[in-house]
């Protein structure tokens, strides 16, 4: 019996070894033609060659915005343009504190719902972020189930639901823990 399980056993072994082997050999051929083109003279040129200025996110930010907002003027039915202009001005204005980018931010989701309402979901659950920030919670409440209601038992529903319903309670425990 123990015989048996080794004979079976030794096809696997001997597969994993010649993978081994066979690595082994493809990374000194690939080495060995590295050293001989660079001793040719031969040096490949970068398809593309990255910036080493540092990143900067915000300013990726407002380029994005600045493109999106170009878009909607060119497509003013575009509810998705709308929609991903929202959630990029939504971000900034969490960034930055400014409530004219929340303000344009809720206008365009509501414009983005008002062009489409079937399979813009996301755009619910952004209108309804907007407006917990803002903490108009009811309302918020209300958009949520409207989401759920269009796309019954997502996920991302019913967390924003939950948050919704919890975020009152928890400002108001921190108010109470303040005074």
């Amino acid at each position: 019996m123990d015989m048996s399980r080794r004979a079976r056993s030794y096809p696997v072994a001997a597969g994993i070894g010649l993978a081994a082997i066979a690595t082994a050999l493809a990374v000194v051929v690939v080495q060995h033609q590295r050293h001989d083109s660079a001793a040719g003279g031969f040096r490949s040129k970068p398809l593309t060659i990255l910036s080493t200025a540092p990143y900067n996110e915000s300013e990726v930010r407002d380029r994005d915005i600045e493109l999106y907002a170009r878009r909607t003027i060119e497509d003013p039915s575009s509810a998705t343009d709308r929609f991903a202009l929202a959630g990029l001005l939504f971000t900034r204005s969490r960034n930055t504190g400014s409530t004219a980018d929340l303000d344009r931010a809720e206008r365009l989701v509501r414009e983005s719902i008002e062009e489409r309402t079937q399979r813009n979901y996301q755009a619910f659950e952004l209108l309804a972020s907007l407006l917990m920030a803002r903490h108009e919670f009811h309302e918020a409440r209300v958009v949520a189930l409207r989401a759920d209601s269009l796309d019954p038992g997502t996920p991302s529903h019913l967390v924003l639901l939950g948050e919704i319903e919890f975020a009152p309670r928890t400002i108001a425990r921190l108010v109470r823990m303040a005074e």
